[in-house]
């Protein structure tokens, strides 16, 4: 019996467990000899934590930035047989609604039972299933009348539709909704673009090790580096602010040689289009009605407008005006290469206020 208890003592496996009890043994004079003791590796993995935690944090601002938002745009506004409800033919215009966001509004038509819009309205950082909705009215003297109204939850893709009014008649429109990538007009696609790739050239570099190694370190963070890191996240957020633009107006403009310009105004904001203006005809010095605005706007971003002729050929553009845009109201004058433009635009806090 104590034979075997000596076999068994003297076996393999004990020879194996007292191997490793000296290399363990061994390991820990080492780090102590080289200054690395259980104190000073406690206080390598917390640095190590620490910094982890704040690469993490990158890595998700730099996700919510690179991500490809979508943008709406609507388009191809159509009207056949409207009725006021009265003898008279409706003097037609559309008003474009995007959840609580306004879009803008087109021209006037005169006169017209069937009238079509030239304008585009566009709607950056849109979500699919929010409601946009078109409202129909008849200009009038002392208050316009609703002819009436259109929702629809969007999609993404490319969709027509035909809806029927309550004063009768019929309004036609198509919108699509689909990543900035492939929406952004061709001046405005590279630059964008870069950034985006840049994003995501961020994202595949941090996340081969770093992302990895820190989110096995993330099963030991506290509760107050959570709570760091979301504070953090809330401070980057760069989708801040909203922009509101009108009071849009021109001086001596100069189109055609042997006729006044018909002109119109495209405006952008960072990569969103956010539409256009009436076109006016025959005026050298127009006003247009109406508003753009623009939601989820990054701070420093680029407001533009462009300042078109309209032809019955190729329209020619009588000049572009940007701007860096800053907190606060801001009354802004812009000299055209064949005229001056004026505008207004606001860049507030993003807590829409239902009631503008």
């Amino acid at each position: 019996m104590f034979g075997g208890i000596s076999r068994l003592v003297r076996g393999p496996a004990t020879l194996r467990f007292f191997q490793f009890k000296t290399a363990k043994e061994n390991l820990k004079a080492e780090l102590v000899r080289q200054g690395r003791g259980p104190r000073r590796l406690k206080a390598m993995a917390s640095s190590s934590l620490l910094w982890c935690t704040l690469v993490m944090c990158f890595l998700t601002v730099v996700q919510i930035y690179g991500q490809d938002r979508l943008i709406l745009k609507v388009f191809n506004l159509r009207a056949s047989k409207l009725n006021n409800g009265i003898f008279t033919t409706p003097d037609a215009y559309v008003k474009v609604f995007l959840g609580p966001s306004f879009g803008g509004q087109t021209e006037v038509r005169n006169d017209q039972k069937d009238p079509w819009w030239k304008e585009e309205f566009g709607f950056f950082d849109a979500r699919e299933n929010s409601q946009l909705r078109l409202e129909v009215y008849d200009s009038n003297v002392l208050s316009d009348k609703l002819l009436g109204s259109c929702e629809r939850a969007i999609r993404n893709g490319t969709s027509q539709h035909d809806c029927f009014l309550d004063k009768g008649g019929t309004l036609q429109y198509t919108y699509t909704l689909g990543p900035i990538s492939q929406n952004l007009e061709n001046h405005e696609r590279q630059h964008d673009v870069d950034i985006y790739s840049f994003c995501d050239y961020l994202r595949k570099k941090f996340t081969s090790r770093l992302y990895r190694h820190c989110v096995m370190s993330s099963h030991n963070l506290s509760l107050g580096l959570l709570f760091i890191c979301a504070l953090s996240l809330v401070h980057c957020d760069p989708y801040a602010g909203r922009v509101r633009v009108w009071g849009i107006s021109a001086t001596n403009l100069n189109g055609d040689v042997l006729s006044q310009p018909d002109p119109y105004v495209k405006v952008w904001c960072g990569p969103a289009f956010g539409g256009m203006t009436s076109v006016l005809k025959n005026q050298a010095n127009p006003t247009w009605p109406g508003e753009f605005n623009f939601l989820d706007i990054i701070h420093k971003s680029v407001l533009k407008l462009e300042v078109w002729d309209d032809d019955s050929g190729p329209d020619d553009r009588l000049g572009t005006c940007t701007t860096t845009i800053r907190k606060g109201t801001h009354i802004e004058t812009c000299h055209l290469k064949k005229g001056t433009l004026y505008y207004t635009y606001t860049y507030e806090n993003d807590t829409y206020d239902q009631d503008n």
